[in-house]
């Protein structure tokens, strides 16, 4: 009977110690949380990257490099894969873009 009694007893402060543990798991949890969405907000950015084409001119010259998003002047931008420049050229001096696979 004085076992059950001391049992009892002892109850509200295994309960109040499991609480404890919770609050600080919960705690923990939150700040992982808060930290996994400051990196994901705050970090760096890859910059998206085109397919990698042959610009063959009108001139017979070509250029490889990454084509970038159209611009609405009548241009296409096609970045250098030697030196990482923005070539605009001029629709009407493009003959033709191919895919590749390298510069």
């Amino acid at each position: 009977m004085l076992t059950w009694y001391r049992a009892r007893q002892m109850a509200p402060r295994v309960q109040a110690a499991y609480l404890r543990n919770g609050v600080g798991a919960a705690g923990a949890a939150l700040v992982m949380l808060v930290a996994t969405v400051g990196l994901l907000w705050f970090a760096p950015q890859e910059p998206a990257t085109g397919p990698l084409v042959r610009a063959t001119l009108t001139n017979g010259s070509q250029l490889c490099g990454t084509l970038l998003p159209a611009t609405a002047t009548g241009t296409t931008l096609v970045r250098r894969a030697s030196d990482g420049t923005a070539v605009s050229i001029p629709l009407s001096s493009l003959v033709g873009l191919t895919t590749v696979t390298g510069c």
